[in-house]
């Protein structure tokens, strides 16, 4: 992580220090719930605020974009409930020279 902060700045006075996160994605007007684990992530110990870097939360839309659309252009999709292993999809989106590409696992 490039950011340091050196105080949380949801008002505590504890420090925030690097962990990995979990996150759950909904979009009003989509039937997808979107699960994304393994996010870097600045983690208060105290009150256990999130803080991520703007690259990571670009990853995030980008990763949201395919089953949310974007607002006025929600694709219609059946519900469904999407994992994502940050970590693994970054890979293969830096792999895949930023192009889309879904990979279905079992």
């Amino acid at each position: 992580m490039n950011i340091v902060l050196q105080q949380c700045t949801a008002g505590c006075a504890a420090q925030p220090r690097p962990h990995r996160v979990k996150q759950r994605f909904s979009q009003p007007g989509s039937r997808a719930e979107i699960t994304i684990w393994n996010i870097p992530a600045l983690v208060c110990p105290l009150c256990h605020q999130s803080f991520v870097e703007e690259e990571v939360a670009e990853q995030l839309i980008l990763f949201c974009r395919p089953f949310h659309g974007t607002p006025g252009n929600i694709p219609d999709l059946p519900p469904a409930k999407v994992t994502i292993d940050f970590e693994k999809a970054t890979l293969i989106v830096s792999q895949s020279a930023g192009k889309s590409v879904m990979i279905y696992e079992g």
